[in-house]
């Protein structure tokens, strides 16, 4: 289904530049240049380090560099694989947990269960956030465009959204005895794993979610995120020549934020974001062919940066299951006997 979904969105993503024109959206591209381009990615990265410290203010006790190359991970996963979001987490956990080769976490590598609880408390805070900024965007939105026929039922999914999440984190509370369900109704073999591993998940959810102010600090600081995320787009716009104002650029990258998280089934957002970028762009009268390019320049740094960290976890991954593990041998099977005659 995700391979279908990703096929259509890339016939909807080409479609739009086939009738956009293709030359006119490449010279709108071209005149960004590889200067314009490198410093894009560099705020994006300088983007990735605020998440990453609003992930260590939520999740303390993992370390700052294991938490940044979980996050980046996590967003290689979503960008540059096709996988829908669920595969994107999944990945980060696997980068943050860091237990390489079957060996046990070190004091460096916080393993799966504290990994995973970590990995969903900053999802949380993360959405919680971005529904404040979506809610941001649409009312820079009505202040544009008060008759727009999309600002109310943009408005009602928001609220719906904040529901939903209030209703995730109470799930979470739960999560241990949802982890031992599992393992005495799937297979008896697993239970024991299973119930290990849901106690040192539900101990470390009850750890983060214990600090409320944290969580708040975590929260805010990924709300200063979505609206650095906001000024790329203004920036995105300035190297593409046509200047907006902020008022636009977070209605515009608040908006279309919000459409994302709702099509998070689509692998990578193909053509959705394409089509989200040039229809709030109308709304402010910005050339179908810029909107085009700054989705096309996002995807583009979304490659620049998701690649080199999918490599270096290939590469981490290959070293280590090359590296042998130091673990008993079983005695000769002779010796057993010999001992077991006498």
């Amino acid at each position: 289904m995700s391979i279908i979904l990703a096929l259509l969105g890339f016939a909807v993503g080409t479609g739009i530049i086939v009738h956009l024109g293709a030359a006119h959206v490449a010279s709108a591209l071209m005149s960004v240049g590889w200067r314009g381009f490198a410093i894009l990615v560099a705020v994006q990265l300088a983007i990735m380090v605020l998440l990453s410290l609003a992930w260590d203010v939520s999740c303390s006790g993992i370390k700052t560099y294991r938490l940044f190359y979980g996050r980046l991970a996590r967003e290689a996963g979503n960008s540059c694989l096709p996988f829908s979001q669920v595969g994107g987490i999944l990945l980060g956990i696997a980068a943050t947990a860091g237990e390489d080769g079957g060996r046990p976490p070190s004091k460096d590598q916080p393993g799966w269960p504290v990994a995973a609880a970590a990995t969903v408390v900053d999802v949380t805070t993360e959405t919680m956030a971005e529904i404040f900024f979506v809610l941001a965007g649409l009312y820079c939105l009505v202040g544009q465009d008060p008759q727009t026929h999309y600002t109310w039922p943009l408005i009602g999914g928001s609220l719906i959204a904040i529901g939903l999440i209030a209703a995730f984190v109470r799930v979470q509370q739960g999560a241990g005895r949802i982890f031992r369900f599992l393992g005495s109704h799937i297979a008896a073999s697993w239970k024991g794993a299973l119930d290990a591993q849901a106690d040192a998940l539900q101990a470390a959810m009850d750890r983060f979610y214990a600090s409320p102010a944290r969580l708040a600090g975590g929260a805010s600081l990924h709300l200063l995120g979505w609206f650095a995320g906001a000024a790329w787009t203004w920036l995105a716009c300035h190297f593409l020549h046509w200047p907006i104002t902020p008022a636009a650029a977070i209605a515009i990258e608040g908006v279309v934020s919000g459409i994302l998280s709702a099509a998070f089934v689509v692998p990578g957002s193909l053509g959705v974001q394409e089509v989200a970028y040039v229809a709030l762009g109308a709304v402010f009268g910005v050339d179908a062919a810029v909107m085009l390019g700054v989705s096309l320049l996002r995807r583009g740094r979304d490659l620049a940066l998701g690649i080199p960290v999918l490599i270096a976890w290939q590469v981490l991954e290959w070293r280590a299951l090359r590296t042998p593990t130091t673990q008993p041998q079983p005695a000769p099977l002779a010796a057993t006997r010999r001992e077991t005659d006498a």
